[in-house]
């Protein structure tokens, strides 16, 4: 599920992501969403990791509805203009991933789906 990723950055991302058979966009929320809508898609969606861009992850921290789903979700929050990036999970505690590039957003999502699936199914982003 992709959260407020638009512009070049958002058209970055679902590049990279369109070009990997394994995982799979759910929802797309291209306008910056707010938490409690974003909240409540990822209830109906039940993705296994939210990309969410913003400028501040701090907020994260303070949704716990992100977290306690009846599935639990990774969000992967993309910072600084997607210069840096952080991993969010159901603490929720901000795990840093460092440099943002293609390759370190789609490892992180298959970082943090790998925990979720069994292998057998695409991951959905």
């Amino acid at each position: 599920m992709l959260v407020g990723c638009h512009d070049l950055l958002g058209s970055l991302i679902r590049s990279a992501l369109s070009t990997q058979p394994d995982l799979v966009v759910v929802a797309d929320l291209s306008d910056p969403a707010d938490p409690a809508t974003a909240a409540a898609t990822v209830g109906a969606v039940q993705p296994d990791v939210v990309v969410w861009n913003t400028g501040d992850d701090g907020f994260l921290g303070s949704e716990p509805a992100l977290f306690t789903q009846a599935r639990t979700t990774t969000v992967v929050a993309t910072l600084d203009n997607g210069r840096r990036a952080a991993l969010w999970e159901l603490r929720p505690v901000p795990r840093p991933i460092g440099e943002l590039t293609p390759d370190s957003l789609l490892a992180a999502i298959r970082d943090a789906a790998r925990s979720r699936t069994d292998g057998a199914r695409a991951h959905h982003t």
